[in-house]
């Protein structure tokens, strides 16, 4: 990941490799995710992570 300090990359770094280890043969991990727009400032949150908190902080999810 670009624009990351070296800690942050360490981190990253461990959370795909336990993703690895984690999941399914049949999943998708969070480092083949594809974006439409690239992030605008770098970010250790996995992208699956970032997805689920958009939608349970989008007013169309809050309001049911």
């Amino acid at each position: 990941m670009k624009n990351l300090s070296k800690l942050e990359s360490e981190v990253v770094e461990q959370f795909i490799k336990r993703e690895e280890s984690i999941l399914s043969e049949y999943a998708t991990p969070s480092k083949d995710g594809i974006r439409r727009y690239e992030e605008l400032h770098p970010n250790i949150r996995p992208l699956f992570s970032r997805d689920a908190d958009r939608i349970l902080h989008s007013f169309a999810f809050t309001v049911i």
